[in-house]
């Protein structure tokens, strides 16, 4: 198990589609705080809460980044399995181990390099964002945290300690990238290109964003809605129902529909 695993995660992080993913993520959050330095220079008024990506709602790279999240997440590894099925890859690696094994360990590569993927761009943003602007606590009529001033979900992290809460969004967004990534390759079986297998959790996440839309009391239960950190009305229950309900049904699905049998 540890052998196949250790080649998955090869495979997964030194692959085209990884390092892709990767440098648009890099590229949206370089140019956000390009952006922000650009209009505001580095003032002591302006404070990180902000300037960072996920909560900067003055330009446009913010709503990019979460529009194109589900696409960032899936990318990296989540179609390797239409790959491997269609060089009959799957054929081979099942000779040397079980079936079961090698779908638990591409799994885990799904599931590690989207939220690497995802996390990593934040991260960098952050970071750069924290050494140009001070680690303030937000003002509660300061209009450039105005955006996330009410939300429930992490409310004591955002009055406490900014970074914190950049932080616990930051796991959130990679924890659901995770997520994403594993829903890519449980409907491979489904799909006929790599670029279906792909678009697939961003079309879920748009149909499930645009009917959750036309209730007001179910819009936050949109799963591109929770992991946004703008957001007002996001609780616990919510997150964890919608988080736990996508990763155990992706999860069943792929070995019930890829694990039936051990020998070729």
């Amino acid at each position: 198990m540890y052998k196949i695993l250790k080649f998955e995660l090869y495979r997964a992080f030194h692959g085209k589609t990884f390092l892709t993913a990767l440098a648009i993520g890099i590229a949206l959050g370089l140019i956000d705080i390009l952006m922000s330095f650009i209009r505001f220079g580095t003032p002591p008024d302006i404070v990180l809460l902000s300037v960072w990506i996920g909560s900067d709602f003055q330009f446009v790279w913010h709503q990019v980044f979460y529009l194109i999240l589900p696409i960032l997440a899936a990318l990296p590894y989540g179609g390797s399995y239409y790959t491997d099925r269609r060089r009959c890859y799957d054929r081979e690696i099942c000779l040397k181990t079980s079936r079961n094994r090698y779908l638990a360990a591409k799994t885990c590569a799904v599931f590690i390099s989207s939220f690497v993927c995802i996390t990593m761009p934040l991260c960098l943003n952050l970071f750069i964002a924290a050494g140009l602007y001070p680690d303030l606590k937000p003002q509660v009529l300061d209009p450039s945290t105005l955006s996330v001033i009410d939300t429930g979900l992490f409310s004591s992290l955002f009055f406490a300690d900014p970074v914190w809460f950049c932080l616990a969004y930051i796991i959130v967004d990679g924890l659901f990238a995770g997520v994403i990534g594993l829903m890519a390759f449980a409907v491979t079986g489904l799909c006929r290109s790599h670029f279906m297998t792909v678009t697939f959790p961003w079309l879920f996440c748009m149909i499930c964003n645009t009917v959750f839309e036309t209730n007001e009391k179910l819009f936050s239960w949109s799963p591109l809605y929770m992991i946004d950190p703008i957001n007002s009305r996001v609780q616990w229950y919510q997150m964890l129902t919608v988080y736990l309900l996508l990763f155990a049904g992706s999860v069943s699905c792929i070995f019930v529909s890829y694990g039936k049998k051990d020998i070729l």
